[in-house]
């Protein structure tokens, strides 16, 4: 187990080993999250893994920032996301968006109500890597809208999975 601060929880701790490290908080307004970290950081690494786990909510708003377009165009596995659950489901993405019909429904409010299921943060020698995975429902849809970032914090790559 080691131990990171986080400005707005204290000490979060991490449990595990092996190479694998795990914690559950709130990140945001979504509901808690488990963080995991793969790796064995070394000291350097640590304090890498601690500046991280100290922007999850800057992350988490710069992930949303660029799902939406940042000012430009809207990345295309985001908009593939959003038209699937439109066409699958349709009733329940209406819901969740809190319009009226699916020809409200558009990217902005789909990126707010997203909830995030997990982070990642891959910690090892070789990468540093953070990995956020979005989804509008768990309990409707098994796809992830995934927002990989590189280890400055940048938005290196949007995708979905399944």
């Amino acid at each position: 187990m080691w131990k990171v601060a986080h400005p707005q929880l204290g000490q979060v701790s991490f449990n595990g080993g092996g190479g694998y490290y795990s914690a559950a908080f709130r990140v945001g307004a979504s509901p808690g999250v488990e963080v995991e970290i793969e790796g064995d950081p070394n000291p350097a690494l640590q304090l890498w893994v601690a500046r991280i786990v100290g922007s999850l909510d800057d992350l988490d708003r710069a992930a949303r920032s660029t799902m939406e377009g940042g000012g430009g165009p809207v990345h295309g596995d985001v908009a593939f996301y959003l038209q699937h659950h439109v066409d699958e489901i349709p009733g329940k993405v209406t819901q969740l968006l809190g319009v009226q019909s699916v020809a409200e429904v558009d990217v902005k409010r789909m990126v707010a109500v997203l909830n995030i299921n997990t982070i990642q943060i891959t910690a090892t020698e070789r990468q540093q890597r953070v990995q956020f995975d979005y989804c509008l429902s768990l309990e409707d849809t098994n796809y992830l809208l995934v927002v990989w970032f590189n280890k400055s914090g940048a938005v290196e790559e949007i995708g979905v999975e399944s």
